[in-house]
């Protein structure tokens, strides 16, 4: 499927220097709304449970960072394989010491050889690839799919005030260039996608938590702190 090339924010290695302590400095950053990184990723695991239209066996972690969406993945969707990708190779070493199942394995972006994936997952990541390279990285991500699979997009909505506000207190967001929605959308169809649905999410968190019931009804609202893009490769 040929190889990604791209860095993983304005300078190379940018995530080395943050991944031992990604975790700590990504939930002091969530404090200020009550929030975890932890509850986070488990909220987008609910949207992707009923949302989805397919159970995939082999599923690609894209930019997995320090593997905190692994265990996540594995739970949501049983029986499927896991494979996590991501540039920085500090970040690849501590997601390999966290994991405990034999269903997931992490490597570099360089070295992943493998195709025919059903479901790729890509959170928080293309913010934080220059601008010139997202079209690349989407690409990267089309070939990896099989036909029919299906990418899962989520990103920082640049359009809520206080997502805007986490992301200028965050050590590793540091000059990061948020896609607003359109352009994310332009982005995957540019690459080969079928677009077929894009959701805001995250109205309500810590102590609004209760009212999530409702955030379905919602979706529609570019009020959201993340939106979330539902595409599919077709051939």
């Amino acid at each position: 499927m040929g190889k990604l090339e791209v860095r993983d924010s304005t300078r190379p290695g940018y995530f080395d220097v943050h991944a031992r302590k990604y975790q700590e400095t990504l939930d002091s950053n969530l404090a200020l709304i009550g929030e975890t990184g932890e509850a986070f990723v488990e909220y987008r695991m609910n949207y992707l449970r009923r949302r989805l239209p397919l159970l995939p066996r082999r599923v690609l972690d894209f930019g997995c960072g320090i593997g905190m969406a692994i265990p996540h993945l594995l739970a949501a969707f049983p029986g499927c394989e896991v494979v996590g990708v991501d540039v920085s190779e500090e970040s690849v070493k501590v997601a390999r010491s966290r994991l405990r199942d034999d269903r997931a394995r992490v490597t570099l972006n360089d070295d992943l050889v493998a195709d025919g994936f059903d479901l790729a997952y890509a959170s928080g990541v293309f913010h934080h690839i220059e601008s010139e390279h997202r079209l690349e990285a989407a690409r990267y991500i089309f070939r990896a799919l099989r036909p029919g699979g299906v990418f899962v997009l989520a990103e920082h909505n640049p359009w809520n005030p206080v997502t805007r506000l986490l992301v200028r207190t965050c050590a590793f967001d540091e000059g990061v260039q948020l896609l607003r929605p359109k352009v994310a959308r332009r982005l995957l169809e540019d690459a080969g996608f079928n677009i077929w649905c894009l959701d805001f999410v995250g109205f309500f968190a810590g102590p609004l938590r209760s009212l999530r019931s409702i955030e379905r009804h919602l979706a529609w609202s570019p009020v959201g702190a993340q939106y979330i893009v539902l595409a599919r490769r077709e051939q």
